[in-house]
C-alpha cells in the first residue's frame, strides 16, 4: 500500500486548486499539462466540469477525452513549471497550510454538490466516466444558457462513438430539445426536460399549427424521443386519437399522414397491429373531414397499407369492410363518408330500402352523362359483400333486384332495365308495372305520343302487354285518346291546362269530355266521325264500352247527336242543326233531347232580314214543334203550344206568293235548296203554297 507524506499531499492540494484557477480561466493549455501528470485526474475533471465557463467555447475542452503523455518527472517538477509560467499563482503555494486546506475544501465541496445537483436519468446507465463527464458539463451550461447547447456537438461527437447509451441520450434527449427549443422559441432546460411527463413533451412536440416543420419535427423530435424512451405505445394512446386528428385542416391531415408512415417503419410487428387498428379507428370516425382536407383517392391509398382484418375498435368492422366502402363511396354513394355507410348497415329493413333506391337512382341518372355508370349498377348488383360484411344486411337480393327494377322504370331508363332482366333473368311484376304506367301518365302535361313521360308509360305498356295482352289493351286506346286530345284547344278554365290524367276525371261522364271539347274548338262539332270514333274510344279506355248492345249504342247516337245540334246552334250554324235535328227525330231515344229539339224550334238568328225568321224556316220550326207536342213532358205541353201558334200565326200572316223573307228571293235557288235538301220540308212548303195546311 502507498502512503503519500504530507508534503505530498500539500503538493497534490496546491495543483488541484491550480487547475481549479486554469478551469476558471478556460486556459486548456496548462490544464493539459497538469492532468496529463496526474495519476488519477478525476479530481481535477470533475472540478474542470464545473469551473470552465459556461459561456466560452467548449472546443478546446476537447483534450480531456484524448490521453496524452506527461514531460514531467515528479509533480515538483511539474509544478515549477506551471509556477513559472504564471508568477500570480506564487500565492497558492505561500498560503499557510490551514488556509490551503480550507480553500481545497470549499472548491472540493462546491464541485461535488455542483456535480450531485445534475439527477440522473433512470432510462439509461452511462457506461464509463468520460460520457458521465461530458453529460454533467452539457447539463451545466445548459442550465446557463439553453440556446447554446448545441455548440457542444463537436465533444459528443467525441464520445458517442464508443458509448452507445450515451449517444442514445443525445439522439434522444439533447438534439430533439434542441431542436424543439429552436422551433417554438422556447427556453426548456435538459434538466427540466427530462422531468416532464411523456404526454406533456409529446403536446410540445406536436405544438405546430402552421404545419411548415412536419416533418423534420417528426424526423428530429418526436421519433427520436420515442426510440429512446420506448415510450411507442404511450405516443398511440395518448396521440393517436380520434380528437387529436380530427382532420380539421389540412396540416392536421398531413401531421397524421406522416406520423403513420414514421411509426410504421419504427415499430415491430405486434406495435404495428396496434397503430393500424388506432389509425383505422381515426379514419372511420372523421372520414368525413378526412375528405374534405383530402380526397377519396388519398383516403384509398393509406388503407391499403392496412390489414383487411384489422378491427375498426369498438365496432363490428373491419378494414377489408371499410374498403369495400370506398368501392361505394367512389361509385354510387359518393356523397357518403365511411360512418355513413357504416350507419345504413345498423338501420332497419324500410331505411336500407330507400339508401339502396336512392344509391340506384344516382347511378342511374349518371348513364347518359357516364359510360360506366350502367356497368357500375350491375358491379354494385353482383358484388356488394366482402367475407360476411355487408352493407344492406336486411335487404336480400331479390329486393335489391325489386328495387332496381322500380327504379329504372321510375326513371324511365327502359335500356338499362332490358339489359336488367336479361342478365337476371328477371319477370317485372304486373303490379308494379301497372304502378308506373299510372305514374308516367299521371305525370305527363302533355298527351303528345312524342313527350317523354308517355314515351315511358308506351313503354311500360309494352311490357305490360307481355304479361297479359288482353287485360291491358284498353290502356294502349287511353294513350291514343290522350294523344288524339292533345291536338285540339282543351282546357279546364283560365290558365289551367288540361293534362292527360284529367282524362280519368270524366270515366262516368265520357259526354261531359266531349261537350267540352267541342265548346273549346269551332267547327269540330261537324265532324260526326271524329267524334264518335272519340266516343267509342274513350268507353274501351274507360272499360265502360257498349260491347254491341244495339240500345246503348242508339242511346249514345242520339246524345252525340243531341251535342252537335247544342254547338251548331251556338255556332249559329242552323242548316247542320236542321239537318242533325231531322237525324235525331228519327230515333227512338229522340223524346229525351226534346229541349235541344225545342232550342232548333225557337232559335232566331239577329243576322236574318229584318229580324225575321225566313219563311222556309219557319215552316220548318212549326213542323217539328208540332212533333215535340207527340212527347215532350206533360208540364212542357203548354209552352210547346205556345210556341207552335206564335209560329202559326206569324206563318199565316206572309205573303207567301211575293214573300220578301223567303230564302228563295232573298239568297238566290242554291241557298234555298241546300235549306231545302237540309230541312226535308219541300212538301209542306208545297201543302202551305197550295192553301192546304195541315200539321
Amino acid at each position: 500500500m502507498n502512503f503519500k507524506t504530507s508534503a505530498t499531499l500539500m503538493l497534490d492540494v496546491q495543483l488541484y486548486l491550480i487547475s481549479c484557477v486554469f478551469a476558471a480561466r478556460a486556459d486548456a493549455t496548462n490544464l493539459k499539462r497538469v492532468l496529463s501528470a496526474l495519476e488519477d485526474p478525476k479530481a481535477v475533471l470533475d472540478a474542470t466540469c464545473v469551473l470552465w465557463p459556461e459561456l466560452s467555447d467548449p472546443g478546446p475542452l476537447e483534450f480531456i477525452f484524448r490521453t496524452e503523455r506527461s514531460d514531467f518527472s515528479s509533480h515538483d517538477e511539474l509544478l515549477v513549471s506551471v509556477l513559472g509560467c504564471d508568477k500570480q499563482l506564487i500565492c497558492i503555494t505561500e498560503m499557510d497550510s490551514d488556509s490551503i486546506h480550507d480553500r481545497y475544501t470549499i472548491t472540493k465541496n462546491y464541485v461535488k454538490n455542483s456535480l450531485q445537483a445534475i439527477e440522473k436519468n433512470s432510462r439509461f446507465e452511462l457506461e464509463n466516466f468520460e460520457s458521465h463527464w461530458l453529460r454533467n458539463r452539457t447539463i451545466l451550461c445548459d442550465n446557463m444558457k439553453p440556446e447554446n447547447t448545441a455548440l457542444y456537438k463537436p465533444l459528443w461527437q467525441a464520445v458517442m462513438d464508443n458509448n452507445i447509451e450515451f449517444t442514445k441520450w443525445v439522439k434522444g434527449v439533447v438534439e430533439p430539445l434542441i431542436h424543439m427549443n429552436s422551433r417554438l422559441g422556447n427556453f426548456i432546460k435538459i434538466k427540466d426536460f427530462e422531468k416532464m411527463d411523456d404526454v406533456e413533451i409529446f403536446k410540445l412536440m406536436l405544438d405546430d399549427k402552421s404545419g411548415l416543420h412536419t416533418r423534420t419535427t417528426i424526423t428530429r423530435e418526436i421519433i427520436p424521443y420515442i426510440k429512446f424512451t420506448d415510450t411507442y405505445d404511450i405516443f398511440l394512446e395518448t396521440v393517436f386519437t380520434v380528437d387529436f386528428f380530427s382532420f380539421e385542416s389540412y396540416e392536421n391531415f398531413n401531421l397524421f399522414r406522416q406520423l403513420y408512415t414514421a411509426l410504421r417503419d419504427l415499430s415491430s410487428e405486434t406495435l404495428e397491429g396496434h397503430l393500424q387498428e388506432k389509425s383505422l379507428v381515426i379514419i372511420f370516425e372523421n372520414s368525413s373531414r378526412f375528405l374534405r382536407v383530402s380526397s377519396l383517392d388519398s383516403l384509398r391509398d393509406f388503407l391499403q397499407n392496412i390489414d383487411d382484418n384489422v378491427p375498426a375498435g369498438k365496432h363490428d368492422l373491419t378494414a377489408g369492410a371499410i374498403k369495400l366502402y370506398l368501392t361505394y363511396m367512389d361509385t354510387s354513394l359518393s356523397g357518403y363518408d365511411l360512418k355513413s355507410i357504416f350507419a345504413i348497415t345498423q338501420e332497419e329493413e324500410s331505411a336500407q330500402a330507400a339508401h339502396f333506391a336512392s344509391m340506384i337512382k344516382n347511378l342511374i341518372s349518371q348513364i347518359h352523362s357516364n359510360p360506366h355508370a350502367a356497368s357500375m349498377i350491375f358491379q354494385v348488383m353482383d358484388s356488394s359483400t366482402v367475407g360476411k360484411q355487408e352493407i344492406f344486411t336486411h335487404l336480400s337480393g331479390k329486393e335489391k333486384t325489386s328495387i332496381l327494377i322500380e327504379t329504372a322504370l321510375e326513371l324511365g331508363d327502359f335500356d338499362l332495365l332490358r339489359q336488367f332482366i336479361i342478365r337476371y333473368n328477371s319477370v317485372v311484376k304486373e303490379d308494379v308495372l301497372l304502378k308506373y304506367f299510372w305514374h308516367f301518365f299521371n305525370n305527363a302535361s302533355n298527351g303528345l305520343s312524342s313527350r317523354p313521360e308517355i314515351m315511358k308509360a308506351e313503354k311500360t305498356l309494352d311490357l305490360l302487354l307481355q304479361t297479359d295482352s288482353t287485360k291491358y289493351a284498353h290502356l294502349r286506346v287511353l294513350l291514343q285518346v290522350a294523344n288524339e286530345l292533345s291536338q285540339y284547344s282543351l282546357n279546364l278554365g283560365k290558365g289551367v291546362p288540361f293534362k292527360p290524367s284529367d282524362i280519368l276525371n270524366y270515366t262516368s261522364r265520357p259526354f261531359d269530355l266531349i261537350s267540352l271539347l267541342l265548346e273549346l274548338n269551332q267547327g269540330l262539332y261537324k265532324d260526326s266521325y271524329k267524334i264518335s270514333i272519340l266516343l267509342r274510344n274513350l268507353k274501351i279506355a274507360f272499360k265502360t264500352s257498349n260491347n254491341g248492345n244495339d240500345k246503348i249504342v242508339k242511346e249514345e247516337h242520339a246524345r252525340l247527336l243531341s251535342l252537335q245540334i247544342d254547338h251548331s246552334l251556338v255556332n249559329m250554324d242552323f242548316l247542320f242543326a236542321i239537318e242533325k235535328t231531322k237525324e235525331l227525330l228519327t230515333l227512338d231515344d229522340s223524346k229525351q233531347y226534346w229541349a235541344t229539339i225545342f232550342q232548333v224550334a225557337k232559335f232566331m238568328n239577329p243576322n236574318w232580314n229584318d229580324g225575321e225568321i225566313p219563311t222556309e224556316i219557319l215552316v220548318f220550326q212549326l213542323e217539328i214543334t208540332g212533333e215535340l207536342l207527340h212527347f215532350c213532358p206533360i208540364e212542357e205541353i203548354e209552352a210547346v203550344i205556345s210556341h207552335w201558334s206564335t209560329l202559326e200565326l206569324e206563318l199565316m200572316t206572309r205573303d207567301l206568293i211575293q214573300d220578301p223573307y223567303s230564302l228563295e228571293r232573298q239568297k238566290g235557288s242554291e241557298n234555298f235548296l241546300n235549306f231545302e235538301t237540309a230541312s226535308g220540308i219541300s212538301s209542306t212548303l208545297s201543302r202551305l203554297l197550295s192553301g192546304s195546311n195541315t200539321f
